[in-house]
């Protein structure tokens, strides 16, 4: 794979865990047909290098963590506000479908 552009992986992904497989992670643009579920992980990755981390919470209500993200080769490096850091490594990316390799 070529190493990624910073503006191909900006936007708003949301966790497409029916397309997971057991070395992958798959998100999609939040303008996909998602089928219904309790709750999804996204982030929004702006272009100013800000985040907006969303989980499932409490009560099926969001969590969201804010901080700032960059990308380092294949790498997205999440710097959260409360002191966490993440590493995500991609494995493919297009307009519609980032792959994310599991650990």
């Amino acid at each position: 794979m070529a190493v990624p552009k910073k503006e191909s992986v900006c936007g708003h992904w949301m966790h497409s865990f029916e397309e997971d497989s057991i070395d992958q992670i798959v998100y999609r643009p939040r303008s996909f047909d998602f089928p219904r579920s309790r709750g999804r992980r996204s982030f929004d990755l702006q272009p100013d290098g800000k985040i907006f981390d969303v989980s499932p919470g409490k009560a099926d209500l969001p969590d969201t963590i804010t901080g700032n993200w960059e990308l380092e080769r294949e790498q997205l490096v999440f710097h959260h506000s409360d002191g966490t850091d993440e590493c995500l490594m991609i494995k493919e990316i297009t307009p519609e479908k980032l792959v994310i390799r599991k650990n």
